[in-house]
């Protein structure tokens, strides 16, 4: 290896010469309009790894599959729209007169990511497990009256069903709502109902359906 190629591994050869200045290059002009989209400046070629080797001994081209991060420096008075784009590549290099070169077209980019798209996915991501622990510890509507008004869940399910209307004020500010028994509860059920509260119409705080499986 060493005699013929100059290096001990082909993961070597990007390293070589002028080969890695030259990819900064290739990257800066590929990547020139993502760039122009951020508040940064300064790319370069960061966290460099080659995950596969291939050299053809019919086109003397060794292609190296990478994986890298195009890094910039935020311009700290200005908004952040990201400053890294995390790339997968293929780098394609030739060996001449004893020097690794980067062939002509011989940067192909396969997948990019910037930060900014990581850290909306990431935002994504938190508030759908977010809203997946809500929907998980989520009650019933028979189970959430059980809760509210004392009574086991089975006369919670008689009730489930019972009209319900919004306290809201003119410009549509909800305050509270309101859940009519009628004719829902019967026999004991309506009996305790009333000795408890007086009526059949009952008062549900403003947040009643926060954690409740319920289209209200």
């Amino acid at each position: 290896m060493m005699a013929v190629f100059g290096i001990k591994d082909f993961d070597d050869a990007i390293h070589e010469d002028d080969v890695y200045s030259d990819l900064d290059q290739e990257l800066e002009d590929q990547l020139s309009g993502a760039i122009a989209e951020t508040n940064a400046s300064g790319f370069t070629v960061d966290a460099l790894t080659v995950d596969a080797t291939q050299y053809a001994d019919s086109t003397g081209i060794l292609s190296l599959g990478v994986s890298l991060t195009y890094q910039g420096e935020q311009d700290q008075d200005r908004v952040y729209h990201g400053a890294a784009f995390f790339l997968n590549a293929t780098v394609e290099l030739l060996r001449r007169d004893g020097k690794w070169l980067l062939a002509e077209d011989g940067v192909s980019i396969s997948s990019m990511e910037s930060d900014a798209d990581r850290d909306r996915r990431s935002e994504h991501e938190y508030w759908a497990q977010v809203e997946e622990a809500r929907n998980s510890n989520r009650m019933s509507m028979a189970q959430a009256l059980a809760s509210e008004l004392g009574i086991s869940v089975e006369d919670g399910e008689l009730l489930a069903g019972s009209e319900i209307t919004t306290n809201e004020s003119d410009d549509g500010l909800v305050y509270s709502y309101w859940i009519n028994f009628e004719p829902e509860a019967e026999g004991e059920l309506r009996a305790d109902l009333l000795a408890r509260f007086g009526s059949l119409e009952y008062e549900l705080h403003v947040n009643f359906f926060d954690d409740v499986e319920h289209e209200f």
